[in-house]
């Protein structure tokens, strides 16, 4: 495979942990919820668990991370997810409160420019050095 049709796979993989890590977190906020959970607290939970399954997908399929520092790249992916996760709140804020979006069609937005700018992320500084 050439370098386009390599990083075109791999965004696809990439985009394909985020739906379904997506639908993990929202799976487990609603069984907490139902459950009887503060809805903040099964936010943080599910939030926690689906970045987890994140990073380990992502590490060990997508970018077949196999460098010397974990620990680093465990930390530099946690910040990357809660820089996603502040960016995703502000641009939604902004679609939907300012430019008078539908909030659906904000979401959808939202979500496609967060997915880009955190797999340039991921690829560029949390997995840099990768040998996929």
């Amino acid at each position: 495979m050439n370098f386009l049709s390599d990083d075109l796979f791999r965004f696809i993989k990439f985009a394909l942990v985020g739906v379904l890590n997506t639908l993990m977190n929202w799976i487990i906020f609603f069984i907490l919820n139902a459950s009887g959970f503060y809805y903040l607290v099964a936010n943080i939970i599910s939030y926690s668990i689906s970045t987890l399954n994140s990073y380990l997908w992502n590490s060990r399929w997508v970018f077949k991370y196999q460098g010397d520092n974990k620990k680093e790249t465990t930390l530099k992916f946690i910040v990357l997810n809660i820089f996603g996760l502040v960016l995703n709140t502000i641009i939604l804020f902004v679609l939907v409160d300012k430019l008078k979006l539908n909030k659906m069609v904000g979401l959808i937005i939202t979500t496609a420019i967060v997915m880009i700018i955190n797999y340039m992320i991921n690829k560029f500084w949390v997995f840099r050095g990768t040998n996929s």
